[in-house]
C-alpha cells in the first residue's frame, strides 16, 4: 500500500477478466474498448505450480498466451508485445549442467540436439507458450521476449513472494531448533531490479526482437550467509547441524505441531536445501546500461525481519514489552 500511494492511481484502470477465455471473458464492447486504446502489451500472467503436470497448467498458461497473441493482431492494428517467459524453458538435463546457453538460443536447435529435458508441467507450458510466441513474431508480431530466473524478495523493503521456496524455507528456519548446515548457492534477482527492466526495456523500439535474461549468476548468494544473519535475528543461541540431524529435529517438531503450516513447509527438502543456480550467459542487459546488482547483507536482512516479524513468537514478544 505505501508504495501505491506514491503513484497516481487514477491512470490504474482494473479490468476482471480471464486470459484463458474467448476474448479474455469480456464482452464484445470491453474487449473493442481494449482492442482501441492499447497498443503495448505485458504479458505476465501465468499459473504456477511445481507439483501439478502441464494439463493443469495448459489452460491459463498456453491457451492465455495464444489469446494475448490474437488480441495482439485483432484489427490488424500494431501492437508490441513484451512476453514475460521464465528460463526454465532450457531446462537442461542432469548429465549436461555444464553447458552454457546464450540469449539467442534456438528451443527447436537445442530441443532438437537432445540439450533439453524440461521436466515439470509449469516449464512444459512456458515452452509451448514460448513457440507460440515465436511463431507470432515470424508473422510480424513485434515482440520482446524476458525470461526471468528465481525473482527475489525487493531488495529496498525485504517483502517477497510468501509462496516461494526460498521464502518459505526461511520463514521456517524462524520456527526450528536449529539450523542445517549446506554450501547450497542461489542466484536470486530482486524483484525491483526485474520490474525495472522489464518495463524500461518494454518501451524500447531496439528491443523488439531481442531475448533478455533476468537472472543473476555474477552474484550468486550462499545459503550459509542468509543463515548467519538469520541467526543473529534470532540471537537465541540456535545451533548449526548437520542436515540429518535437523531433518531429525524437524520431523519431531512436525509431529508435535501438526498444523503448524510454516513447518510445515519445510517438509519440501527431504534431500537437502537444494541449490538454485543456472547456465546462462547475462549479456544483453549490458548492452542497455543494466546489471543485476547483488544482494547486499543490508537486503538480505530486511527480507529476514519481515519474516521474523510474522512469525507467532516474534507478535508475542512485541506484545510483551
Amino acid at each position: 500500500q505505501p508504495l501505491l500511494k506514491a503513484h497516481d492511481l487514477s491512470r490504474v484502470v482494473a479490468i476482471s477478466g480471464d486470459l484463458s477465455e474467448d476474448f479474455f471473458g469480456l464482452n464484445k464492447r470491453q474487449y473493442e474498448d481494449l482492442s482501441t486504446n492499447v497498443r503495448v502489451v505485458y504479458h505476465n500472467a501465468a499459473m504456477v505450480n511445481h507439483v501439478k503436470g502441464y494439463n493443469a497448467h495448459r489452460k491459463a498458461n498456453v491457451l492465455g498466451t495464444f489469446n494475448v497473441i490474437q488480441f495482439c493482431f485483432h484489427q490488424n492494428v500494431e501492437r508490441r508485445l513484451n512476453y514475460v517467459s521464465s528460463i526454465s524453458v532450457f531446462h537442461l538435463p542432469s548429465h549436461d549442467k555444464t553447458k552454457i546457453l546464450s540469449e539467442e538460443e534456438d528451443l527447436d536447435g537445442v530441443y532438437a540436439r537432445g540439450c533439453l529435458d524440461i521436466i515439470g508441467g509449469y516449464s512444459q507450458s512456458k515452452f509451448a507458450a514460448e513457440k507460440l510466441i515465436h511463431k507470432a513474431r515470424y508473422k510480424g508480431l513485434p515482440v520482446t521476449i524476458f525470461r526471468p530466473g528465481f525473482v527475489s524478495w525487493c531488495s529496498f523493503n525485504g517483502k517477497s513472494n510468501k509462496q516461494d521456496w526460498v521464502t518459505r524455507l526461511f520463514s521456517g528456519l524462524f520456527k526450528t531448533r536449529s539450523v542445517p548446515s549446506s554450501t547450497s548457492l542461489f542466484d536470486l534477482t530482486p524483484v525491483d531490479f526485474v520490474s525495472y527492466a522489464i518495463i524500461m526495456l518494454g518501451f524500447r523500439s531496439d528491443t523488439i526482437g531481442r531475448n533478455f535474461t533476468l537472472c543473476n549468476p555474477d552474484n550468486l548468494l550462499s545459503f550459509e550467509k542468509i543463515a548467519k544473519s538469520l541467526l543473529e535475528i534470532r540471537a537465541d543461541h540456535t545451533d548449526v547441524v548437520s542436515f540429518d540431524e535437523w531433518w531429525k529435529e524437524l520431523i519431531t517438531s512436525v509431529l508435535v505441531d501438526e498444523k503448524n503450516d510454516t513447518l510445515n513447509a519445510l517438509l519440501m527438502f527431504p534431500n537437502g536445501i537444494p541449490s538454485d543456480t543456472n547456465n546462462f550467459r547475462v549479456k544483453n542487459l549490458s548492452e542497455f546500461y543494466l546489471t543485476p546488482p547483488p544482494i547486499t547483507n543490508a537486503s538480505i536482512n530486511l527480507f529476514l525481519n519481515q519474516l521474523h516479524e510474522k512469525t507467532p513468537s516474534a507478535k508475542q514478544k512485541k506484545k510483551k514489552v
